[in-house]
């Protein structure tokens, strides 16, 4: 069974980057400049043999 995490927040507050950290990999654009992820993304991942689904959620 697959769980989903929203990773939700006011623009550039660091939610892309908190994704890349969990991820453990550079997937997401980050920057200064407010704007950089405009729709939300989906991500399957595993972590600890668990299926989940990251949503990385524009702010």
């Amino acid at each position: 069974m697959r769980q989903t995490i929203a990773i939700i927040g006011r623009p550039n507050v660091g939610k892309s980057s908190l994704v890349n950290r969990l991820l453990g990999d550079e997937r997401q654009l980050t920057g200064p400049e407010p704007g950089l992820t405009r729709d939300a993304v989906m991500i399957d991942w595993q972590w600890r043999g668990r299926h989940i689904r990251l949503v990385d959620t524009a702010g």
